[in-house]
């Protein structure tokens, strides 16, 4: 009953001859607060036995704003915790003498309740610094219950006939024996306690003001909820690899930001498409975007950004080529059901779902294209699945005009990405092997349900790593009831912000200590939708997260082998049906992604070449600041599809800053405009008045060429 607390509460000596009846009686509360303390705050310091006596313990450390009253006849404060749920709080009066308790326990009586001070209590902001404590306490109740008039149940004169008679008479309490402990620490409160028990604890601090901030990584998602996909996904890890979107903000304005938007494209096209009737299938489809969420967090150590979504539906143009053992090893790599129909349309759901919002309020576009050789022949079997089941044209091009080929595509993917995504191929991609590029893209433009206002972003503290000096970056804040989880598993808090079209939301994902993102890196492969939102409660939270953009641009083939995606690489690829009689393999694939999230909401593309890789993007309150580095995605739920998932961990400066904690406003004037993801592959920052985007493409080789495919010096986007 007590979560293994209390293992022995009776003895054998207390449960003598005599003894003919133990009532035992059992309470265990463990509370989250609703104001955590940030962890990274703890600190030693001195805590006063007396006016001159001090140990050293340690102190937590939060501002807030928290009930409070100052007590003058009592000459004491009274301040109020409460849990997550509003049913429970913790009240804690602290004498203003360091050895005033005695006489505050001592003026406490009938004539002065409690009850009539916590009546009194306003809301105040509060700095306040207490100490992490723990104890386990045992005593005897009798002689207190005899001292304060229950005297007869321990004496001859008791009457508890109710209960049992003996041969010798009434029953009476020899004793009255109780055992308690608590527990508090930053995250929150565990008390249990055995028989009958009260636990008040009275303790105080000094004070010392700090901020709430989301100072470490965390993760967030925008998803679509009545068909649960995932529409993006994200990870944000390191500040200082990602520039602000918008250096103004040291202007106050009563005008709402702009939605960041999202956008992808890819040049292997696969379609989050789930059957909604079959649950199971929908939830294996997603362990695809777990599998590379894992890869990618292994291969990259700072920001990165993908596009589930895009690199799907790019697989899916691949899937529909291949043939034998290859077919096999992208269905089993995407977890399809053996039912290439069923397959097809667990695939297709999602690319039905994207094309179905086209509002002012939330804009999705997932298209792809088969970009093929006029010297070949099509073959008609490919050209007709793809455009029946995944709204994918085939595109005849003449390829001896690389340059033609390339701007053509460039220019189809900035069309599609609304210019997030400019140039995704260069010249160099394609050469006289080459017959087919494949690509799909994805773009996102949604609106917040609930914006933030321009007025309240402040620029402040992120902290990329636990020993690293803040890295100022535009805060967004705002208050607003959601879905919120604490993931005891994880470690991390779990919050859903729905955009205007509430079947897309992103979800974020912090890690509850400030180094906590190498350990949720180590279990990304546990951030799994729908589970990872499921039992969530709706909260009031206090919310503050970094304004950001990004741009990742990653090549596919080592992660999706390091999946288990090899033959489709190798000169044993079975590729037979984009053309009549030849043969072919991926030669690389690249995928590109760009968002961008601001006060108004969330703009994203993404876009692949025969590449892959991830993007990620009414209860009670509680305050939550993304000042770390974070996990992020943008979801679609009727799906379950994750159009975009990623992981902050910095936001990048330029010039020479003061730093942690003054020249916040000058110091944000040198802030570049755009947010950029940075990985061993730089890619140059958007303009900051363009959306996010993603985009994947591959090309199509024949014959397959040893020395072309050994080649690592140049980044080319191929498929086959």
């Amino acid at each position: 009953v007590t979560e293994g607390h209390i293992q022995h509460l009776v003895s054998e000596a207390e449960a003598h001859s005599n003894t003919v009846m133990l009532l035992l009686n059992a309470v265990y509360f463990n509370g989250l607060w609703e104001i955590p303390f940030p962890d990274n705050q703890t600190a030693a310091g001195p805590f006063y036995v007396n006016d001159r006596q001090t140990i050293d313990v340690q102190l937590m450390n939060t501002t807030d704003k928290f009930k409070y009253y100052n007590i003058t006849e009592l000459d004491a404060q009274l301040i109020r915790l409460p849990y997550l749920g509003k049913k429970f709080a913790m009240y804690i009066l602290l004498p203003n003498n360091k050895t005033g308790l005695d006489v505050l326990i001592n003026n406490l009586g009938p004539e002065r309740p409690l009850t009539d001070y916590i009546a009194n209590m306003t809301m105040t902001s509060i700095n306040l610094i207490m100490p992490k404590f723990e104890f386990d306490f045992t005593t005897s109740l009798r002689p207190i219950l005899e001292k304060i008039g229950l005297v007869d149940m321990f004496t001859s004169a008791a009457d508890l006939s109710d209960i049992a008679e003996t041969k010798s008479g009434s029953l009476v309490v020899s004793n009255v024996l109780q055992k308690a402990g608590i527990s508090v620490t930053e995250i929150g409160t565990e008390a249990y306690a055995a028989s009958v028990v009260e636990l008040m604890d009275k303790f105080g601090g000094e004070e010392e003001p700090i901020e709430f901030r989301a100072d470490h990584p965390f993760l967030f998602f925008i998803e679509e909820e009545k068909i649960k996909t995932t529409v993006f996904v994200g990870k944000v890890i390191n500040p200082e690899k990602i520039k602000v979107v918008d250096d103004k903000i040291n202007v106050p304005t009563t005008d709402k930001t702009q939605p960041a938007e999202c956008s992808g494209a890819s040049c292997t096209a696969v379609d989050d498409r789930i059957k909604d009737e079959t649950e199971a299938l929908q939830t294996r489809l997603n362990f695809f975007d777990a599998d590379l969420l894992k890869e990618l967090s292994k291969s990259s150590s700072g920001n990165f950004l993908v596009s589930p979504a895009s690199i799907k539906t790019l697989l899916a143009l691949v899937l529909e080529a291949a043939d034998g053992s290859t077919f096999t090893e992208i269905r089993n790599l995407l977890r399809l059901s053996d039912n290439i129909t069923e397959a097809r349309m667990q695939l297709a759901d999602l690319q039905t779902a994207l094309q179905r919002s086209t509002s002012s309020r939330v804009i999705v576009d997932c298209v792809a294209q088969a970009f093929v050789s006029k010297a070949l022949v099509t073959n008609d079997t490919y050209t007709k699945t793809i455009k029946d089941y995944y709204d994918a044209e085939v595109n005849r091009q003449d390829f001896n005009q690389p340059q033609v080929v390339t701007n053509y595509i460039n220019s189809w993917i900035n069309t599609r990405t609304r210019g997030l995504i400019p140039t995704l191929l260069d010249q160099s991609f394609i050469n006289r092997e080459t017959y087919s590029i494949l690509v799909s893209a994805v773009y996102f433009d949604g609106k917040w349900k609930n914006e933030f206002q321009r007025r309240n972003t402040r620029s402040r503290c992120f902290y990329p790593e636990p020993n690293v000096d803040c890295q100022l970056t535009p805060m967004m804040t705002k208050t607003e009831e959601l879905l919120y989880r604490f993931d005891v598993a994880l470690d991390a808090h779990v919050l859903r912000i729905p955009y205007q079209e509430e079947r897309f939301f992103m979800v974020v994902v912090l890690p509850f200590k400030k180094d906590g993102i190498n350990q949720l890196d180590l279990d990304s492969s546990r951030l799994v939708f729908p589970a990872l939102i499921q039992n969530m409660k709706l909260l009031e939270v206090n919310l503050s997260m970094p304004r950001f953009s990004m741009e990742f641009e990653s090549e596919l083939p080592p992660v999706l082998k390091e999946m288990g995606l090899n033959e489709v690489f190798s000169p044993k690829a079975k590729l037979p049906y984009i053309f009549n009689n030849k043969q072919g393999k991926i030669s690389e694939m690249i995928h590109k992604a760009v968002i961008e999230v601001t006060e108004k909401g969330t703009k994203a593309a993404a876009g692949s070449g025969a590449s892959v890789v991830p993007l990620m993007h009414s209860l009670d309150s509680i305050r939550l600041e993304l000042n770390r580095p974070f996990y992020y995605f943008v979801c679609e739920a009727d799906t379950q599809a994750v159009l975009f998932m990623g992981r902050l961990s910095t936001v990048e400066e330029t010039g020479d800053q003061d730093r942690a904690g003054t020249g916040y406003d000058s110091a944000l004037e040198a802030l570049q405009p755009n947010n950029q993801l940075i990985t061993s592959s730089h890619v140059p920052p958007q303009p900051a008045n363009k959306p996010n985007l993603h985009v994947s493409h591959g090309a199509l080789n024949y014959p397959y060429d040893p020395a072309q495919s050994s080649s690592t010096t140049r980044r080319r986007q191929r498929v086959f």
